[in-house]
Protein backbone atom coordinates (compact mmCIF):
# COMPACT_ATOMS: atom_id res chain seq x y z
CA UNK A 1 0.00 0.00 0.00
CA UNK A 2 1.43 3.29 -0.85
CA UNK A 3 -0.43 6.85 0.22
CA UNK A 4 -0.07 10.14 -0.68
CA UNK A 5 -0.92 14.00 0.65
CA UNK A 6 -0.19 17.28 -0.72
CA UNK A 7 -2.29 20.41 0.25
CA UNK A 8 -2.48 23.34 -1.92
CA UNK A 9 -0.23 25.99 -1.74
CA UNK A 10 -0.62 29.46 0.55
CA UNK A 11 1.02 32.31 -0.47
CA UNK A 12 0.73 35.72 0.36
CA UNK A 13 3.03 39.01 -0.73
CA UNK A 14 5.84 37.51 1.63
CA UNK A 15 6.19 34.20 -0.14
CA UNK A 16 4.58 30.79 -0.80
CA UNK A 17 4.62 27.71 1.58
CA UNK A 18 3.67 23.94 1.00
CA UNK A 19 3.01 21.13 2.62
CA UNK A 20 3.16 17.31 1.71
CA UNK A 21 3.22 13.67 3.00
CA UNK A 22 3.27 9.97 1.74
CA UNK A 23 4.24 6.34 3.06
CA UNK A 24 4.58 2.90 1.76
CA UNK A 25 3.69 0.23 3.76
CA UNK A 26 4.45 -3.98 3.75
CA UNK A 27 1.22 -5.18 5.70
CA UNK A 28 1.26 -9.23 6.23
CA UNK A 29 -1.84 -11.56 8.12
CA UNK A 30 -3.83 -14.22 7.92
CA UNK A 31 -7.89 -14.71 7.36
CA UNK A 32 -10.09 -16.59 9.26
CA UNK A 33 -13.35 -16.92 6.91
CA UNK A 34 -16.76 -18.98 8.73
CA UNK A 35 -17.53 -21.98 6.69
CA UNK A 36 -20.36 -21.07 4.34
CA UNK A 37 -20.44 -17.11 5.73
CA UNK A 38 -20.35 -13.76 4.11
CA UNK A 39 -18.91 -12.48 7.02
CA UNK A 40 -14.46 -12.49 6.42
CA UNK A 41 -12.26 -11.54 9.85
CA UNK A 42 -8.36 -10.97 9.26
CA UNK A 43 -5.73 -9.33 11.67
CA UNK A 44 -3.20 -7.11 9.82
CA UNK A 45 0.47 -6.56 11.12
CA UNK A 46 2.40 -3.84 8.79
CA UNK A 47 6.05 -1.87 8.50
CA UNK A 48 6.14 0.81 6.59
CA UNK A 49 8.53 4.21 5.80
CA UNK A 50 6.94 7.91 5.81
CA UNK A 51 8.06 11.31 5.69
CA UNK A 52 6.75 14.49 4.96
CA UNK A 53 7.81 18.16 3.95
CA UNK A 54 7.64 21.89 4.32
CA UNK A 55 9.06 23.84 1.53
CA UNK A 56 9.01 28.04 1.87
CA UNK A 57 9.74 30.45 -1.28
CA UNK A 58 10.32 33.88 -0.27
CA UNK A 59 9.44 36.66 -1.93
CA UNK A 60 13.37 37.60 -2.65
CA UNK A 61 13.98 34.44 -3.72
CA UNK A 62 15.08 32.43 -0.58
CA UNK A 63 13.66 28.92 0.09
CA UNK A 64 13.99 26.48 2.87
CA UNK A 65 12.93 23.10 2.97
CA UNK A 66 12.15 20.86 5.85
CA UNK A 67 11.68 17.39 5.89
CA UNK A 68 10.96 14.69 8.29
CA UNK A 69 11.11 10.67 7.46
CA UNK A 70 9.88 7.99 9.60
CA UNK A 71 9.84 4.32 9.82
CA UNK A 72 6.34 3.06 11.36
CA UNK A 73 4.63 -0.54 12.38
CA UNK A 74 0.74 -0.93 12.35
CA UNK A 75 -1.72 -3.44 13.98
CA UNK A 76 -5.00 -3.16 12.60
CA UNK A 77 -8.18 -6.22 13.16
CA UNK A 78 -10.52 -6.36 9.69
CA UNK A 79 -13.86 -7.18 9.68
CA UNK A 80 -15.72 -7.54 6.37
CA UNK A 81 -19.35 -8.43 4.97
CA UNK A 82 -19.81 -9.82 1.36
CA UNK A 83 -23.20 -9.50 -0.25
CA UNK A 84 -22.72 -11.93 -2.62
CA UNK A 85 -24.05 -11.38 -5.98
CA UNK A 86 -24.21 -15.67 -6.74
CA UNK A 87 -24.20 -18.42 -5.32
CA UNK A 88 -20.50 -19.57 -6.23
CA UNK A 89 -19.00 -16.48 -4.30
CA UNK A 90 -17.46 -15.31 -7.38
CA UNK A 91 -18.48 -11.40 -6.74
CA UNK A 92 -20.24 -9.13 -4.75
CA UNK A 93 -20.65 -5.82 -2.36
CA UNK A 94 -18.48 -5.20 -0.11
CA UNK A 95 -18.73 -3.50 3.47
CA UNK A 96 -16.64 -3.26 6.85
CA UNK A 97 -14.67 -1.57 9.10
CA UNK A 98 -10.89 -1.64 10.22
CA UNK A 99 -9.49 -0.32 13.69
CA UNK A 100 -5.81 -0.32 14.21
CA UNK A 101 -2.86 1.15 15.66
CA UNK A 102 0.15 3.14 14.29
CA UNK A 103 2.97 3.51 16.30
CA UNK A 104 6.51 5.47 15.24
CA UNK A 105 9.42 4.08 17.12
CA UNK A 106 11.64 6.98 15.82
CA UNK A 107 12.36 10.97 17.44
CA UNK A 108 14.38 12.31 14.91
CA UNK A 109 13.96 15.86 14.45
CA UNK A 110 12.89 17.36 11.16
CA UNK A 111 16.03 18.22 8.92
CA UNK A 112 16.56 21.30 6.62
CA UNK A 113 17.88 20.44 3.30
CA UNK A 114 21.01 22.28 3.58
CA UNK A 115 21.89 22.76 6.85
CA UNK A 116 20.98 19.25 8.70
CA UNK A 117 19.28 18.55 11.53
CA UNK A 118 16.84 21.39 13.43
CA UNK A 119 15.61 21.83 16.75
CA UNK A 120 11.98 21.23 15.66
CA UNK A 121 10.73 18.14 16.97
CA UNK A 122 8.88 15.59 14.08
CA UNK A 123 5.31 15.68 14.01
CA UNK A 124 4.19 12.33 12.71
CA UNK A 125 0.44 10.43 13.73
CA UNK A 126 0.99 7.60 16.32
CA UNK A 127 -2.56 6.58 17.94
CA UNK A 128 -5.43 4.76 17.24
CA UNK A 129 -7.42 4.84 13.68
CA UNK A 130 -10.83 3.19 12.39
CA UNK A 131 -11.72 2.72 8.83
CA UNK A 132 -14.77 2.30 7.12
CA UNK A 133 -14.76 0.07 4.03
CA UNK A 134 -16.87 0.38 0.80
CA UNK A 135 -16.13 -1.89 -2.11
CA UNK A 136 -16.34 -5.01 -4.36
CA UNK A 137 -15.39 -8.75 -3.95
CA UNK A 138 -16.29 -12.10 -3.27
CA UNK A 139 -15.27 -15.00 -1.37
CA UNK A 140 -14.61 -18.22 -2.98
CA UNK A 141 -15.33 -21.69 -1.27
CA UNK A 142 -13.40 -25.35 -2.04
CA UNK A 143 -16.10 -27.77 -1.10
CA UNK A 144 -14.82 -31.35 0.05
CA UNK A 145 -16.70 -34.05 -2.01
Amino acid sequence: MKEAVTASSVANANGEATVSAGFGMFNIGYAIPFKKSKFLVYPLIGIGWGGSSFNVKYAGGLEEKYEATKFFISSEFNCELFSIADENGKAGFKTGICIGYLFNPQTEPWKEATLGYTGIANTFINGPYFKIKIGGGGIGYKMKE
